[in-house]
């Protein structure tokens, strides 16, 4: 099962969230995590940010791509990186919601070739491969789910 950290979160959460810095040390130390992270495109450039555009979005995050999770948060970062051409942009994931259920994720391969798997909100009973969002406590496995997203991924591998 992969295991993203919720917005870079690895033992709760923490004030630096989404700090595109601090996910980049985090991935060095935890190579076995993957990251979810929330970004926004504003006049044409990418930031970092729950609740609003936040931290400047840097390039260097692409380098761990085929670990990210990209949570749209505008319609606009949706848009733009579905475009994107650049080869630092591939296999990058990245979906968008409006209502929490059961969102698509887009996942763009070294072709530029798009597929999705799905990205289920807590609590759901929603049958699927794809990612559970479970923020606390044991999660019940009577599903096959590919992931799980956790701000609390340190004690989700030592299950």
């Amino acid at each position: 099962m992969i295991i993203i950290s919720h917005r870079g979160n690895i033992n709760g959460v923490d004030i630096y969230e989404n700090n595109p810095y601090k996910i980049l040390e985090k991935a060095a130390l935890l190579p076995d995590f993957h990251f979810e992270v929330d970004i926004w495109n504003h006049n044409g450039k990418y930031f970092l940010g729950h609740n609003g555009p936040l931290f400047d979005f840097d390039e260097k995050l692409l380098s761990i791509a085929p670990r990210l999770w990209f949570h749209c948060k505008n319609l606009d970062a949706l848009r733009s990186i579905a475009k994107e051409k650049s080869k630092k942009w591939r296999w990058c994931k990245f979906f968008f919601h409006n209502q929490d259920y059961c969102a698509p994720v887009l996942i763009k391969n070294p072709e530029n070739n798009i597929y999705f798997t799905y990205w289920v909100y807590p609590n759901l009973d929603c049958k699927s491969d794809g990612v559970i969002v479970h923020l606390d406590g044991p999660l019940h496995k009577k599903y096959n789910w590919m992931g799980v997203c956790t701000d609390n991924p340190v004690q989700w591998r030592n299950l």
